[in-house]
């Protein structure tokens, strides 16, 4: 029986016990009493009411940041596996980084000093740390081209290669990758190289290069400028023949014939020009005694200074509309007859010296 039942019990029994004026009195305790308890249950159901809003709030609160800690513990996850990654990423580099400084140590031993190629003469770019070399003895049977020197304790890339005409002892020639110029006339007139091997970092090779030096040269298959065909050496972008010799075949879609190609190549006897050709370049069958007769597409329109010096018999496919002009510049313009059968051989002598060009009409 809780509190209240027990006061209206007591007071039912009061007033059975105390007559009337008890029963009044009791009954305004009565009504005073009810009021009391009216009142608290009234506060508790407010107060229950207000526990029920709050844990009601409280369970959407929860929701709400429930629906915000899911997406950072998804990123917080991604991130710890990024960082394990990274981790990795990092040690893998470390452990390369320490590969690639041991050998760097033993390349620096392996690096030998310049002063220990004695039939090699160096010139050094302090900036770049490049070195360009020729060569310091004519004696020589073989050479081969380091790719790096040691130089007052700095390590020096070769980059350029020149200086080695007229070895006439110089058989072999080895070029290192990371040459990237060969220099002009760089083995002219080396006359028993049996072969030459570009490599593939090669990116300029100069005119004359190769004249009156090997047979045979090979270009690596990487390399993107130039390339080697049936004899001869090319340049990819445009289809220039830089370089022949005597068994040169050259190749359909060739645009021009380089300066000093052929030069002084002397057991030249025939060479094909393939229709197409535009230029012949200056000196390019400059010496070429043995060439005895060659024909001239009609696609040529340009000659270069020298260009058929020393040749005897030259056919022009179209003899209208050349001009030839000297070492001055002075033009003078030929007839189709000057370059006749008859005539050509009197012609080619009397502007050997000269370059040669279609005239605009």
């Amino acid at each position: 029986m809780n509190k209240s039942t027990k006061i209206l019990a007591g007071l039912s029994t009061a007033l059975i016990l105390g007559g009337a004026g008890t029963a009044t009195y009791f009954g305004v305790t009565k009504n005073n009493l009810q009021k009391d308890h009216d009142k608290y249950v009234q506060e508790a159901t407010l107060r229950d009411e207000e526990a029920k809003k709050k844990q009601e709030e409280l369970e959407n609160k929860i929701l709400i940041e429930g629906s915000k800690i899911a997406p950072i513990k998804a990123e917080l996850e991604r991130l710890k596996t990024e960082n394990a990654n990274l981790t990795a990423e990092i040690e893998r580099l470390n452990s390369v980084n320490e590969s690639l400084n041991a050998e760097n140590e033993n390349l620096k031993i392996l690096i030998k000093d310049a002063s220990t190629y004695t039939t090699l003469e160096f010139t050094y770019n302090e900036v770049e740390k490049t070195a360009s070399v020729r060569g310091n003895d004519d004696s020589i049977a073989s050479v081969e081209i380091p790719a790096k020197v040691k130089y007052n304790n700095d390590i020096y890339s070769v980059t350029e290669v020149g200086g080695f005409s007229r070895y006439m002892n110089l058989k072999s020639v080895t070029l290192p990758e990371g040459i990237t110029t060969i220099c002009s006339y760089a083995f002219d007139m080396t006359t028993q190289i049996e072969s030459i091997n570009i490599p593939a970092s090669v990116t300029t090779i100069g005119e004359g290069a190769f004249a009156r030096s090997t047979e045979t040269i090979t270009v690596d298959a990487k390399n993107e400028t130039f390339y080697a065909y049936e004899s001869g050496l090319y340049t990819k972008a445009d289809n220039v023949l830089i370089w022949g010799c005597n068994t040169t075949i050259i190749k359909e879609g060739t645009t021009a014939i380089g300066a000093k190609a052929f030069y002084y190549c002397s057991s030249l006897t025939s060479i094909t020009l393939p229709e197409g050709l535009t230029t012949i370049g200056e000196s390019a069958f400059y010496g070429c005694s043995g060439l005895t007769s060659l024909t001239i597409p009609a696609s040529v329109t340009e000659i270069g200074e020298s260009g058929l010096c020393d040749l005897t018999n030259v056919i022009f496919e179209d003899p209208n509309g050349w001009k030839v002009i000297n070492m001055v510049g002075e033009e003078t313009n030929l007839e189709a007859s000057a370059l006749s059968e008859e005539n050509i051989s009197q012609t080619l002598e009397q502007y050997k010296f000269c370059s040669w060009a279609k005239t605009e009409a």
